[in-house]
């Protein structure tokens, strides 16, 4: 296996990836990875509209520590490891993380 030691490597690399594997995929895998670089970057060199993935990587960007960790297992429905992602976050975190509203300071 040949390591990647520049962006040119990573794009090369991609773009073959995009050949075997469908972009979401490759885009799901990368955030399986808690990787929004990477993430980002398989958005940009895939098939499929840049806008249909910009608004979730702008939401887990906006988002901190355990509380985005928490919010991309949410997404990848990967319920047990969110779980104990949502033991170390407070609760207005997670608020933000599930949308909840709030009414006169209570959930």
């Amino acid at each position: 296996m040949r390591r990647v030691d520049s962006p040119a490597d990573l794009d090369e690399g991609l773009t073959m990836l995009n050949f075997l594997v469908p972009n979401a995929e490759l885009f799901e895998a990368a955030l399986g990875l808690y990787d929004l670089p990477l993430a980002a970057r398989i958005v940009a060199k895939g098939q499929n509209d840049p806008q249909e993935f910009a608004p979730l990587l702008r939401k887990f960007s906006a988002l901190q520590g355990y509380a985005q960790l928490a919010a991309i297992d949410i997404h990848l429905s990967r319920f047990e490891t969110y779980l104990n992602w949502s033991f170390l976050t407070d609760l207005e975190e997670l608020c933000t993380i599930l949308h909840c509203q709030t009414h006169n300071g209570q959930t």
